[in-house]
């Protein structure tokens, strides 16, 4: 017993570890995460309790606010600042790798330290665990339901449809998975737990003609057309190694992984194993998957499918070979976690977004500026936009010109990595009316190789 609990112990720390490290400058923090924070600290002002919660960007649809309600105790205990929804996502990846464990150990026992430290360095289960993101609770909800779903009892069937449900609030295409898990025994009770929970929505559409958040569901992605039949397998083919390549990563070893892994499949069909239903579900899943969009993100609804598959009970034999699989599984996501987190980006740098959008907060607050504006220029990183800047300063309160209103500012803060004589130059709209004005301050932000410059117009 006391042996288990130091493996529990040290495996826990391990997956806690690879969730943790350089998160403060590798985190994955862009617009729609910063957007997230804005309607969390806007849920907490208004004290308004709705599943239904905001309408997107372009007020096509509106999103559930269960994500939200997630990541609101971190939130509000790290007073909203920019690490307190990844520090909740965090929180939810240990909760998804735990329950991953659980799942594993509930239909095989034996393979508890295996699939404990696969568990841990698995790079899509890391991924999210870092990311603050709605579609990243999928494994969670989905991995849940199936543990209720081998439960035999009543009531666990139906809070596997309840748990099945939650998923859908966090994106519609875990539909498929949910078919699949539902087709395995078909319960009533679990189409009236999926049902409860889904019909707030039901209601808010009929109560809000035309039903902006079922538009999400049939309208929004309308232009996604069905490619020909040989259209679909080109895709299917790219999306087998997309979702592989995903998983593991590139190398010679993740190419030795998928022999393996055929050997397994291979073992399986000639045994008739009857774990072959979760990776035909698997494969049935990454159809829809990868005619829809080849984005990893789609493809997380089949991870606690694929769990189910490697670690379901085998003859000693097969089961050696599993092993095998699971060693060289963990330590290419172990080599594939460092490549990913080693790399230099803004992308996720919280301390670039947390001292720089201090530093604007303290200046404008100084010298009571009414009429500054901030842009995000000569940067690597494409996706390093101003609207994550702009989202982190509308949570400090601080007074902003909108987007459309550069050419009535008087003082521009541009966070950039250049220097002032290059940012002069750039070709950028915003920096129009300042490119002859006063540089009134220069701040290196800590850490980082950026500064914060402010441009003033006279």
């Amino acid at each position: 017993m006391i042996k288990k609990i130091v493996i529990v112990i040290f495996i826990s720390f391990l997956a806690l570890f690879v969730r943790t490290y350089r998160i403060s400058t590798n985190s994955h923090f862009l617009r729609d995460e910063a957007r997230d924070l804005v309607n969390i600290q806007k849920i907490y002002e208004n004290k308004k309790i709705t599943l239904v919660g905001p309408i997107s960007d372009n007020e096509s649809h509106v999103f559930s606010s269960l994500t939200y309600y997630l990541y609101l105790p971190f939130a509000i205990f790290l007073n909203f600042s920019v690490n307190s929804t990844v520090i909740g996502a965090i929180f939810w990846g240990m909760v998804t790798f735990f329950c991953l464990w659980f799942l594993a150990i509930r239909v095989n026992p034996k393979l508890f330290v295996w699939a404990g430290i696969l568990g841990a360095v698995f790079w899509p289960l890391v991924e999210t665990s870092r990311w603050p993101w709605n579609p990243n609770f999928l494994v969670f909800w989905l991995t849940l339901s199936l543990i209720f779903q081998l439960d035999k009892k009543k009531i666990s069937q139906f809070l596997s449809g309840t748990m099945a449900g939650f998923s859908l609030h966090h994106h519609f295409l875990s539909i498929i998975a949910i078919f699949l898990i539902w087709i395995k025994k078909r319960k009533f009770l679990f189409l009236l737990g999926l049902f409860l929970v889904f019909l707030p929505f039901i209601i808010f559409d009929l109560r809000h003609p035309p039903g902006l958040f079922f538009s999400k569901f049939v309208g929004y992605n309308r232009g996604v057309g069905l490619p020909s039949l040989l259209g679909i397998y080109h895709k299917y083919i790219t999306g087998l190694v997309i979702t592989w390549n995903y998983f593991w990563g590139k190398s010679a070893f993740s190419y030795l992984l998928s022999v393996i892994f055929c050997f397994i499949l291979v073992d399986d069909i000639k045994d008739k194993n009857k774990n072959l239903s979760w990776i035909k579900y698997v494969f049935i899943s990454l159809v829809v998957f990868v005619i829809y969009s080849a984005q990893t993100h789609y493809i997380l609804p089949i991870i606690p499918f694929f769990w189910l598959w490697i670690f379901e009970k085998r003859s000693k034999k097969r089961e050696k070979l599993v092993i095998v699989f699971i060693i060289l599984a963990s330590v290419i996501s172990i080599f594939n976690f460092w490549q990913k987190v080693k790399i230099k980006t803004c992308l996720g740098n919280l301390k670039l977004v947390q001292n720089s959008t201090d530093i604007i907060e303290r200046e404008i607050t100084n010298q009571g500026l009414i009429n500054a504006n901030i842009v995000v220029l000569q940067t690597p990183d494409e996706l390093c936009e101003t609207k994550i800047y702009r989202s982190v300063l509308e949570t400090k309160k601080v007074p902003l010109k909108r987007i459309e209103e550069y050419q009535i500012s008087d003082n521009l803060f541009v966070i950039s990595p250049s220097n002032e004589e290059t940012l002069r130059k750039d070709p950028a709209y915003e920096i129009d009316n300042f490119r002859n004005g006063i540089v009134a301050g220069e701040w290196e932000i800590e850490g980082t190789d950026y500064k914060v410059f402010q441009f003033n117009k006279y």
